[in-house]
């Protein structure tokens, strides 16, 4: 089958030639814009990729932020917790159990003579108000300390052992109040026994005194050797 083109010459695409110069020129603009846009797209996908990354990054600083805080919290407790065990190992070392030194006491006292109170205290200038106990055979006294804490940043306060005891008590005759001074002076307990005073009742005609016994600081548990 023949075809007719009724074109003009100049328009017939047969007989046009074609500038291979030009035609090269559009291929070289092509692959350099295709690789342009390989490039900025390669470009997009790593700066997602790098924005990614970085989100991952903050929240995991984040996450190590808590738990530096967690630990510098569990430091800062544990300080706390071994200041107060050292404390109360400090409060057990310097504990007294009174009952066989209350039971000297007692042995030595003479028929006419009886205490009526008695004060365990770290020094006699700061006298408690109440009597601890009244010194009766067999009676123990456990010293109560307590640990006093502050904030944080606070130093764990812990009381002062017992040093001083103040025996209060009548008797019938002067000579009895010499005699129990000087048994006590012979207790192991104590390092010196004073008599601090001694006063006659007007209503009895009885004699009373009190007695400064200092504890031994060298035998802190000599309430518990015998």
């Amino acid at each position: 089958m023949y075809k007719v083109n009724l074109l003009p010459p100049e328009l017939m695409g047969w007989q046009k030639k074609v500038d291979k110069r030009r035609l090269v020129m559009g291929a070289l603009c092509s692959v350099l814009v295709g690789i342009m846009l390989l490039g900025y797209g390669r470009f997009l996908y790593n700066a997602d990729n790098l924005r990614r990354q970085l989100q991952d990054v903050e929240t995991e600083l984040t996450q190590y932020q808590v738990a530096v805080a967690n630990v510098q919290k569990l430091t800062v407790k544990k300080e706390q917790n071994e200041k107060t065990a050292a404390a109360l190992q400090r409060i057990i070392e310097t504990r007294r159990v009174w009952g066989s030194t209350l039971e000297d006491i007692s042995l030595t006292m003479p028929v006419d003579l009886w205490l009526t109170g008695l004060q365990i205290v770290d020094d006699k200038t700061k006298l408690p108000q109440k009597s601890v106990t009244t010194a009766q055979p067999g009676n123990e006294v456990n010293q109560t300390t307590q640990a006093v804490t502050g904030n944080p940043t606070e130093q764990t306060i812990t009381p002062n052992p017992p040093s001083v005891m103040i025996i209060e008590g009548k008797s019938g005759t002067t000579p009895s109040i010499g005699v129990f001074q000087k048994h006590l002076t012979n207790l192991i307990y104590f390092s010196s026994v004073q008599l601090e005073n001694t006063e006659v009742s007007d209503e009895d005609g009885t004699f009373t005194f009190t007695i400064i016994a200092v504890l031994k600081e060298s035998d802190r548990n000599a309430a518990d050797s015998k």
